[in-house]
């Protein structure tokens, strides 16, 4: 009579398709799920149509209410321009023994003031036209777009040279690195080259 197999090998057979089964159930796990395809997108037509526009009044930086009257923005004081021209650069700033200097330019005239009490009064003002001056080395710094680098004394107004440079459209002297940088020309023109201008003071 054939004996069957022996409980040794009975257990071998029984591991064996234990881990033929793990296996397989593993790289099910491993292969990922098919990514799902884009979504149906519904297109539907567009009409143009005009919507209220709501103005809702807030505040003022001022701090005035919305009385009846002339809105002046809350100045302190209106001064006019050098030459009484349209002001379209940037006036600077500067302190200087414990004095607030302002210093304004524009294409009829450059002056000078200080502020006392609040109020701003002119020291002294000038026919040279200017864009937006710079204050640097103790020296104020005008550029004039005709083709002039003004320098004055800040204090009184005092022309202290006129340095050549060439013609330019509301262009500022920008100041870095103990130089004075002029970018010349006109925006306008769209060019795709250009030429800056370098001054400094001489050295000691």
């Amino acid at each position: 009579m054939q004996s069957g197999p022996t409980p040794r090998v009975a257990a071998a057979y029984i591991a064996a398709m234990l881990l033929t089964v793990l296996m397989a159930g593993c790289k099910e796990k491993q292969q990922a799920p098919a990514a799902p395809g884009p979504p149906d997108v519904e297109v539907t037509d567009v009409t143009q149509r005009n919507v209220p526009v709501y103005h809702e009044w807030v505040a003022q930086l001022n701090g005035r209410s919305a009385d009846p009257g002339p809105p002046t923005g809350g100045e302190l004081q209106s001064i006019p321009t050098p030459g009484g021209e349209g002001l379209f650069s940037a006036p600077a700033v500067w302190r200087n023994a414990g004095r607030t200097w302002l210093f304004v330019a524009d294409r009829a005239g450059t002056a000078g003031y200080v502020l006392t009490r609040g109020r701003l009064a002119r020291q002294w003002e000038n026919p040279a036209a200017g864009t937006s001056p710079v204050v640097a080395g103790g020296l104020l710094w005008v550029y004039d777009p005709g083709g002039t680098l003004a320098v004055y004394e800040p204090t009184s107004g005092k022309a202290i040279a006129a340095l050549p440079a060439g013609p330019g459209h509301w262009s500022s002297p920008i100041v870095t690195a103990g130089r004075v940088v002029l970018p010349v020309g006109d925006a306008n023109q769209h060019r795709t080259d250009g030429v800056l201008d370098l001054y400094r003071l001489p050295s000691p």
